[in-house]
């Protein structure tokens, strides 16, 4: 980050996720070198209006150098690898084999899955701990939950083996291609506690699977401006959004993936030629 900071050229720093909480949660970034980042490059771009004030006002970035431009979305990837076989490769750490995997998923029960590293800002611990109670009073559910990287697949996997539901939630950690399992499923769940902007959102809708979210930043403006469910950001608000789709008050979101990819593709060519710069207030 120092160096490109250095380069005779036009300097521009993606902003993937809330940093300040990155910081908090994990340690794993200076405040210092971004703040400095922050200030000295000649374009801050945030992947959500979300983390606009964390950009500004927790790490300090100079806000007439920030604006937001959205992820895109390669749809067309994400329904053409869901329609792939289902497979594991030598590196997928999993709790169930992938046959049992295939008849859980072939299977008339209803399937929650979530999909985010095994790391401690996805709130993975109180998904299954608000599941666990859910699934007490609907037997016929089950859980998935696929990472890559992270460290806490283990710390995951142990508290799984302390609650009573732990037969019906299925851990999977490095599997290539999730699109197949993912549109096999009722409910996409997403627990974290912070994002930049969920991705894992826009595949779940593009697959036609519904989703909701605890109202956090990265989740908020998009699943507001698409209609999504806002869940309380707690355990009990993961398990009353269970019960909302339990009695059919859940709905699969309708976006407009090319849109989207069009509107923020022109963006970014703009930024690049220097032709316009976005306030945060647009």
């Amino acid at each position: 980050t120092s160096l490109f900071e250095e380069s005779p050229c036009g300097r521009t720093i993606w902003v993937h996720n809330d940093m300040a909480d990155e910081i908090r949660t994990k340690g794993n970034q200076n405040i210092y070198l971004l703040r400095e980042a922050y200030q000295k490059y000649d374009h801050i771009v945030t992947v959500s209006e979300d983390i606009l004030d964390s950009t500004i006002h927790g790490i300090g970035a100079d806000p007439a150098k920030v604006t937001v431009v959205n992820n895109c979305h390669d749809y067309q990837s994400v329904i053409k690898r869901s329609e792939e076989m289902l497979a594991f490769q030598e590196t997928t750490k999993s709790t169930v084999s992938v046959d049992q995997l295939s008849t859980v998923l072939s299977g008339n029960d209803t399937k929650f899955i979530s999909i985010g590293r095994y790391s401690p800002e996805k709130g993975h611990v109180r998904l299954m701990n608000a599941f666990n109670t859910y699934q007490a009073s609907h037997p016929d559910t089950w859980l998935i939950i696929i990472g890559g990287v992270g460290n806490l697949y283990d710390e995951t996997l142990a508290h799984t083996r302390t609650l009573r539901a732990s037969d019906h939630i299925i851990l999977i950690r490095a599997v290539t291609n999730p699109m197949p399992i993912l549109k096999r499923c009722n409910l996409f769940l997403l627990s974290s506690y912070y994002e930049g902007q969920g991705i894992v959102l826009m595949e779940a809708a593009t697959l036609g699977v519904p989703v909701m979210a605890c109202d956090v930043s990265g989740c908020h403006s998009f699943l507001k401006k698409y209609g999504g469910l806002l869940l309380e950001d707690s355990e009990a608000g993961l398990l009353h959004g269970m019960q909302l789709f339990a009695e059919g008050k859940v709905l699969p979101l309708n976006i407009d993936a090319e849109r989207i990819n069009h509107t923020s593709a022109a963006q970014v060519e703009a930024l690049i030629a220097g032709d316009i710069h976005i306030s945060p207030q647009n």
